[in-house]
């Protein structure tokens, strides 16, 4: 990191404490909890809002660069990402995207599989169809599977 960014992020931070300590004191005291706690725990929380007001405003600005004509490459260095992560964070232009990883089976799919395998299909030969490997299918399968859903009661755990 070269000088200037080095100072700007340094007067950054200062100046985003300095917000946060004024919107934390501020903030309701929760009963019991030490002053000084209580001021990092408002800190904290004010920090965690402006993190994602900043990440907004990135993914904004990011946008308006990709629509004004800057590659993926410029967007990718600005914002210090390589290509194919700026690609992947800001890919659909008109849209902006929340980062994750695309499911494997889309919500017809999988009805499909289950209402196949309901009625006595092998996995293997559904799997080959969707275009998924059979550990993927069989992992939706339980996930989507009622019991998945319920949470088990966990060993030596007491209920009301």
């Amino acid at each position: 990191m070269n000088h200037h960014a080095e100072n700007m992020l340094s007067l950054t931070a200062q100046h985003l404490r300095t917000l946060a300590r004024s919107l934390a004191s501020e903030a309701e005291k929760p009963d019991g909890t030490p002053a000084e706690a209580a001021l990092s725990l408002s800190e904290l929380q004010a920090l965690t809002l402006l993190g994602r007001l900043l990440q907004l405003q990135i993914d904004q600005a990011a946008h308006r660069a990709y629509r004004a004509g800057a590659s993926y490459t410029a967007l990718g260095t600005a914002a210090g990402l390589s290509p194919a992560g700026a690609r992947g964070r800001w890919s659909s232009p008109g849209i902006l995207r929340r980062p994750g990883r695309r499911a494997a089976l889309k919500e017809r799919d999988l009805l499909q599989a289950q209402r196949r395998r309901a009625a006595g299909e092998a996995v293997s030969s559904i799997a080959e169809d969707l275009g998924v490997d059979r550990s993927t299918l069989y992992r939706a399968l339980k996930r989507s599977s009622p019991a998945a859903r319920e949470r088990p009661d966990r060993e030596g755990s007491q209920g009301p």
